[in-house]
Formats: structure tokens, C-alpha cells, sequence
């Protein structure tokens, strides 16, 4: 059945609730997902007097972004997260 005219929410979605679904989401998927792997600390090591004696230089894992996350930022539930991978194109490709 067809909505009704004259409902602006009924444009291109048959009635529903209008889509959160933004453009720039796209880009800021990419740049959500592009951080750093690992991280670079220095651990000092302090002698009995306070000084520091030495430094350990550590390479440590980074807390990695998930798609749980992102969909938190965009305040949207992940099965929208998957629609919106389906129907556009952009989004799809920022996915991938």
C-alpha cells in the first residue's frame, strides 16, 4: 500500500521513519577505523634516591575500534549499520 500523500516522511521510504543515514558517514567510517595499531611508550625505572636509572622502551597493542563503537558514535543500533552497508554505495565502499 502506498503512503500517503502529502506525509513528508513518506519520500522514498513508503512511510517509515526517516533514515539517520548521512553522507559524510562514509568518511567518517574511514577515519573512525584508521588509527594506529600499536603505540610507543617509555616505562622510566627510578633508583633509590628518585633519578631515573633507565628507560624501557615498550611497543604495546592499541585498543582497536569496532563497529559496536562506531555505532554508538552515530547513536544507530548495528543491524542499521549493516542496511546502511547494503543500500549505499559510499558507505559500502568506506566498509570495504
Amino acid at each position: 500500500m502506498p503512503a500517503p500523500k502529502g506525509n513528508k516522511h513518506a519520500v522514498g521510504n513508503d512511510g517509515g521513519r526517516p533514515t539517520k543515514y548521512r553522507k559524510e558517514y562514509a568518511e567518517q567510517l574511514i577515519e573512525f577505523f584508521s588509527c594506529p595499531e600499536e603505540r610507543f611508550v617509555e616505562l622510566p625505572h627510578y633508583d633509590k634516591e628518585g633519578k631515573v636509572a633507565w628507560v624501557d622502551k615498550k611497543v604495546l597493542p592499541e585498543k582497536l575500534p569496532t563497529i559496536v563503537q562506531f555505532c554508538k558514535k552515530l547513536n544507530i543500533v548495528p543491524s542499521t549499520f549493516y542496511c546502511w552497508v547494503k543500500e549505499h554505495v559510499e558507505f559500502s565502499n568506506s566498509f570495504m
